[in-house]
């Protein structure tokens, strides 16, 4: 029995680093849909022993493959791995150069060498879309992508299928891939720029967080001054107000006893004036009387 290429599903998935811990049942759809894109894994380089260069008989994924030359009576069926060829014609409309440009070839190394899988140059039937949209839609349930809003997994597995579109497409008329595959690197610059907005206005109100907490502070230690300050003035209200009170006490009393002063020097003078008024009036009598009798 053949032993299959360790092939990383990180290679595939252009850098996906969690993807090597995916369950088996996950990577096993995941090669199946790649099938679907991609070729048979090709040794194309020797590893760090040396081993010698290798074709594609010796990769035991072309002995999986669907493509391989075989007999009449073990024609792959619907369920086999990867696409089928028949009714596809033999020469393909697009060059293995042009696809290559539109859709680099899958790269990684291990240590039987380094391993090189190219983009299929032949159409899919329709019993081959059917099976891809089974897988499709297993691999979003197998790894839970959500249906609504931002999800990595369903992005990358539409991806994966829009680049499947793009090499149908291609196949058949090299411009409208090439047009497809405008479209998907505008889309793409279109996402990253909406990330970086993102990112920015997270940045941007971190940096307005922290200046209005710095402002905070701020103003509360003018709060707290200015409390500081109120209280002052109102201490200072206060013992002008006790002073003022004070003051008038003692303008009342300076008052009142000036008053008593006067009203006791005006009640002397008039008992003198009516004492001077009755000695007068008895010296009249006695001059009077005086008289009469002479």
């Amino acid at each position: 029995m053949r032993q299959r290429p360790s092939e990383p599903t990180a290679a595939l998935d252009d850098g996906d680093d969690g993807a090597a811990s995916e369950p088996r049942g996950d990577l096993a759809l995941l090669e199946e849909l790649y099938a679907f894109m991609y070729e048979d894994a090709v040794l194309v380089g020797p590893g760090d022993s040396g081993s010698p260069r290798s074709t594609g008989r010796s990769s035991p994924l072309r002995a999986r493959s669907p493509t391989r030359q075989t007999s009449p009576s073990k024609v792959c069926s619907a369920e086999t791995l990867g696409p089928t060829t028949a009714n596809v014609p033999s020469e393909p409309a697009l060059s293995r150069e042009l696809m290559n440009a539109l859709l680099p070839p899958k790269s990684w190394r291990d240590e039987r060498g380094k391993w090189q899988r190219m983009v299929r140059l032949t159409t899919a039937t329709r019993t081959d879309v059917l099976r891809l949209q089974r897988v499709f839609d297993d691999l979003l349930d197998a790894q839970q992508a959500r249906a609504t809003a931002i999800c990595p997994v369903r992005e990358k597995l539409f991806l994966l299928a829009f680049e499947e579109l793009i090499r149908e497409t291609a196949c058949e008329c090299p411009e409208r891939g090439l047009l497809l595959l405008r479209v998907r690197d505008e889309l793409r610059l279109t996402v990253e720029a909406y990330q970086t907005l993102y990112h920015n206005s997270i940045a941007y109100g971190r940096q307005k967080a922290v200046q209005a907490e710095a402002g905070m502070v701020d103003l509360e230690h003018k709060r707290i001054a200015l409390e500081e300050e109120q209280q002052r003035l109102v201490a200072q209200r206060h013992e002008l107000t006790r002073r003022v009170l004070v003051r008038e006490c003692l303008v009342e009393a300076e008052v009142a006893e000036r008053q008593r002063k006067r009203e006791l020097e005006q009640a002397h003078a008039l008992q003198q004036l009516r004492d001077q008024q009755n000695e007068l009036e008895t010296f009249l009598r006695e001059l009077t009387q005086d008289t009469t009798w002479k």
